[in-house]
């Protein structure tokens, strides 16, 4: 059940950042996306978000330790990400520095995606060890 809820989310996510990704760049060059390029976008952006959620998993598993986890999480997101990007048109496969400058984006919302999710479980564990801390004092 994690795990579908797990891709559900990530499909989310992912099309949340293509949309962001997608108005980000037609803003900056004047330009308007035909209806059938943005369903493409979607559909490319759905399937590699759902995907990315389902290996987030990983996170479950507590007899591999957490830096392996966001290597191994992190690579997935690159691997799916490039294979995603080439279907979409995302970068072209012929410059690779093309291929580094997307990348580097997917690297920096990853980012700042777990240090969001880092925020957000540590105000957990901090309220948890209060209402411990609580407990004992009562």
């Amino acid at each position: 059940m994690r795990m579908i809820q797990n891709g559900l989310l990530g499909m989310l996510i992912g099309l949340s950042i293509s949309y962001f990704m997608v108005a980000l760049s037609i803003s900056q060059v004047d330009e308007a996306i035909a209806g059938h390029e943005l369903f493409n976008q979607m559909m490319v952006s759905g399937t590699m978000g759902t995907a990315i959620g389902f290996a987030a998993t990983i996170f479950q598993v507590e007899k591999i330790p957490l830096f392996y986890q966001f290597t191994s999480h992190f690579l997935f997101v690159i691997l799916c990400v490039s294979i995603s990007g080439y279907f979409a048109g995302w970068y072209n496969p012929s410059e690779l520095k093309s291929w580094f400058v997307l990348i580097g984006k997917v690297g920096a919302i990853y980012l700042v995606t777990w240090f969001f999710i880092y925020m957000s479980t540590k105000r957990k564990i901090n309220e948890l060890n209060e209402l411990i801390q609580n407990r004992k004092q009562h």
